[in-house]
């Protein structure tokens, strides 16, 4: 899916859209990818950081302005989801943000990459096992965005 991603690029900067808070440990995968590839100066728009984040309250806000601004640039929507499998990262097309609590925000994203960070909302997760999946993510992307822009 990121390859294929690469190809609708054809010149254009992508879109990583980071979605979580620090709010939840579970949550923060996505806002600590932004704050990495935001430090690494990344070749891509970056939405959602710890400062910035983006997250249920203004997603769908932001991603109408990206939508706009970045007017068929690709987007890559990053973010944490509950399951068993903690620790597991996929790469997919669009994804549904805060599906598990039952809300509805639509779909985001020509792509995405999610991890496992916690069997459930309720168990409490170590920022360690986070950070390391969002250093694994940021990584990368990073290679995705340096040689999709070579191209």
């Amino acid at each position: 899916m990121i390859n294929e991603l690469g190809k609708k690029l054809k010149g254009r900067t992508p879109v990583i859209l980071c979605i979580g808070s620090d709010k939840f440990i579970f949550d923060a995968l996505g806002a600590i990818v932004g704050q990495l590839l935001v430090a690494a100066n990344v070749k891509a728009y970056v939405y959602g950081t710890l400062d910035k984040p983006v997250n249920a309250l203004n997603l769908e806000r932001v991603y109408s302005f990206i939508r706009k601004k970045h007017f068929g640039s690709p987007v890559l929507a990053v973010d944490s989801c509950i399951g068993d499998e903690v620790g597991k990262i996929s790469v997919s097309g669009a994804i549904r943000p805060a599906s598990a609590r039952g809300v509805d925000l639509g779909a985001v994203g020509d792509a995405s990459i999610i991890a496992v960070t916690s069997p459930s909302m309720d168990k409490s997760v170590p920022l360690g096992s986070v950070y390391k999946l969002a250093v694994q993510i940021s990584r990368m992307i990073y290679r995705y965005c340096g040689s999709a822009l070579r191209a």
